[in-house]
């Protein structure tokens, strides 16, 4: 679900240090989360009142209470109602302030899936021994997910109340909104539908038979969905989209972009959880829709006009509204930088708030899409596992919490339009001690981010330090050939574009520094090392354009008396 904005206090009240604090420290998030929720809530709910007046105020209340203990859907079981199937519709008319019954779909029991072994995902432990898992009990695939029972609508109706429909074989939309744009939306949902099939695998049979589709509601004038008994009166209420089972309602954008990326991002929730049972942590599954969500046209040209998902926007004017990455930036700037831990402890509430979808979709994309993690991610998909998601997170991840961290920070620090995740990718290698006559010498690549020089170097100690070669920072207009001491005319992150620049992994795992105290080392220095540590290298570059750059340098490595 998203939010539109709302006039509440920031996550933290007070900014700290831009540094990361140790690995365990609890950010001002964190520990303010309760106070900010008490402010959305106000909002939320005097915003609703006014949008939603014509409902009773004890479904309101009944709505309100649903929008903490749910999020973006529908984690908790609706109440069983009318197996009927088809909404008469009222007759358009002005000074109807009623509405029709609405069809609630019941609840389907979970097949195939043993819930005595389920553990609830929002208080599931972080960090846990994976010692202590060896004999966590298997789980099942669910063999069939619930029949389909979407409403049938009067269709001759909508259209005379000024409704517009568009169908495609897996989203059929309705919506009052005059954008051309809201035509491409169900060809979009359906290619998204397969990326989804890829990722996560094929949804098990509908009881019924039925194929998979969902049922949208893009709202510009909310009073004549509401007239019409589009939206349910027990509908918990929402600020720019929210999904049931499988149906989604989602208010009208300004932005072609912004608007079709809240469709897909609803429409993954249907899909996600259109098993019951399956519904896991906010992060993640908040974090799964906006990473899928967030799409364009492919660049590939035998793909023309078909359209990619879960990609790193390139430029802010393509993606217009998003602003995932300006709300990281933001509070990284403010020192508030969040870590992967207090994103997985975020309970629900935390979502009334923008800021909580930017971060874990910085999260999600970050592990789908790095080259070291991304297989053991993906082994999170299967929806039967979601009960029990932090858990099997903290297994797979628990031999290199300490690496996944240390680039997640420097992810998050250096995110940027067109970030390049796999480039910047670290391969950990621990340093060794230094002859004390013999140097060494590493080859640094110009298209990659930190290089480990595999050299162990000790606080106090003294390193000369010496770089040669040639290579290239841009083809376009024409190749900007650069040495180690880096183009003076052009610089990135306050520094020369090109020159060769350092830093020390400390040996002691609470201690900061790793990627955030530079040293500048151009063709060479003497370098007293500040802390214990593998030293790394780089060559200074803006971390969406390492694609296009070209050479090598060679650093010479030695001790010096």
């Amino acid at each position: 679900m998203e939010y539109r904005s709302i006039p509440v206090a920031a996550l933290s009240e007070s900014p700290r240090d831009s540094r990361f604090a140790a690995q365990n420290d609890a950010s001002p998030m964190t520990h303010k989360i309760a106070d900010d929720t008490a402010r959305s809530y106000s909002t939320a709910k005097a915003g609703a009142a006014a949008s939603s007046a014509r409902r009773s105020i004890a479904l309101f209340h009944v709505g309100i209470a649903g929008l903490f203990a749910t999020g973006c859907g529908e984690k908790a079981e609706l109440p069983p109602a009318s197996e009927t199937t088809v909404i008469e519709l009222p007759e358009p008319n002005p000074a109807n302030s009623g509405g029709s019954a609405e069809v609630i779909e019941p609840p389907d029991p979970v097949e195939g899936i043993d819930q005595s072994t389920s553990i609830d995902a929002e208080t599931a432990p972080l960090n846990a021994d994976p010692a202590l898992q060896q004999d966590r009990p298997p789980f099942t695939q669910p063999v069939s997910r619930g029949a389909d029972r979407r409403p049938v609508l009067n269709q001759a109706k909508l259209e005379r109340a000024g409704l517009r429909h568009f169908k495609s074989r897996r989203l059929s939309m309705y919506t009052d909104s005059e954008a051309m744009s809201c035509r491409d939306i169900p060809a979009a949902a359906d290619e998204l539908f397969a990326a989804l099939v890829e990722y996560f695998g094929p949804l098990p049979p509908a009881r019924d038979g039925s194929d998979f589709q969902v049922t949208g509601y893009l709202i510009d004038d909310q009073d004549t969905f509401e007239r019409l008994g589009l939206i349910p009166v027990n509908l918990p209420p929402f600020l720019n989209g929210r999904h049931r089972g499988l149906q989604f309602w989602a208010y009208d954008q300004k932005a072609d972009y912004y608007r079709a990326h809240l469709a897909l991002h609803e429409a993954t929730h249907c899909f996600m959880t259109c098993i019951r049972g399956t519904w896991g942590p906010s992060w993640y599954m908040e974090g799964m829709a906006e990473h899928f969500a967030t799409h364009r046209r492919s660049l590939d040209g035998d793909r023309e006009g078909e359209f990619d998902f879960g990609v790193m926007p390139a430029r802010p004017d393509e993606f217009e509204e998003w602003g995932r990455i300006n709300v990281i930036q933001d509070t990284v700037a403010e020192g508030r930088a969040i870590e992967i831990d207090e994103l997985r402890r975020l309970p629900a509430e935390a979502f009334l708030k923008n800021d909580p979808y930017a971060w874990s979709w910085a999260l999600c994309h970050f592990l789908a899409t790095h080259p070291r993690y991304r297989d053991r991610f993906r082994e999170l998909s299967p929806p039967a596992l979601r009960t029990r998601l932090n858990q099997e997170f903290d297994r797979l991840f628990a031999d290199d919490f300490r690496e996944m961290n240390d680039e997640w920070r420097l992810f998050v620090r250096n995110l940027c339009y067109g970030y390049d995740t796999t480039r910047a990718a670290i391969d950990f290698s621990e340093g060794t001690t230094l002859s004390a006559t013999q140097p060494r010498t590493v080859t640094i690549r110009a298209d990659l981010g930190w290089q480990s020089s595999e050299i162990h170097v000790t606080a106090g100690e003294r390193y000369e330090i010496a770089a040669d070669g040639q290579f290239t920072l841009a083809q376009q207009p024409k190749p900007w050939v650069s040495e180690p001491q880096g183009i003076t005319f052009q610089y990135s992150a306050g520094r020369p574009l090109g020159r060769l620049i350092g830093t020390i992994r400390p040996d002691d795992a609470t201690a900061g520094g790793f990627g955030t105290d530079i040293i500048n080392l151009g063709r060479g220095q003497v370098l007293t090392a500040p802390r214990s540590g593998t030293l790394y290298f780089r060559l200074n570059d803006d971390w969406d354009k390492l694609s296009d750059n070209r050479g090598e340098v060679v650093v010479r490595v030695g001790n010096r008396s």
